[in-house]
């Protein structure tokens, strides 16, 4: 892939949806800002993105696909807009630094056609708006593998 030197991408606002394996094995890449245009962040968008510290995703995105930050190793936190309606199967595998997803909305669909679950092998702090009748009882109904601990916060 010719993406060695790149560092930071700005996707303008014309682009809708971010391809499969777009950006994947961009490993100099350090940083991510994807616009309101952007509905789609499709699988292995970001994957093996080795150096990737900083993602901003701003309300727009409904969808983002199976592995599409996978071994994205330096992200330690991820805010998820309100817009966001369903996270594919392991989206986030092997960030082992992640430890915080923040939640601006409801609580969107997190298993995939395979039944894999959007955070199955992190240990996470999720944090979802207070006061939100979709995140209910999360803690009793988590079944989706991995260390979770779920925050109601104002956000």
């Amino acid at each position: 892939m010719g993406c060695a030197n790149l560092t930071k991408i700005e996707i303008p606002n014309s682009i809708t949806e971010i391809g499969e394996s777009a950006f994947e094995g961009c490993k100099n890449l350090t940083e991510i800002n994807i616009p309101e245009s952007v509905t789609r962040i499709e699988s292995y968008s970001f994957a093996d993105c080795t150096n990737l510290k900083e993602i901003t995703i701003l309300n727009g995105v409904e969808f983002i696909g199976n592995s599409a930050f996978y071994k994205c190793i330096p992200l330690t936190e991820v805010t998820i807009p309100d817009s966001v309606k369903y996270i594919e199967g392991r989206v986030f595998s092997e960030c082992e630094n992640l430890k915080s997803i923040y939640f601006k909305g409801d609580l969107p669909n997190l298993r995939d056609g395979n039944n894999y679950v959007a955070f199955d092998d992190l240990e996470l702090t999720i944090y979802y708006p207070k006061n939100n009748p979709t995140w209910d009882n999360i803690e009793e109904t988590w079944d989706g593998g991995g260390e979770m601990i779920f925050v109601a916060y104002d956000p």
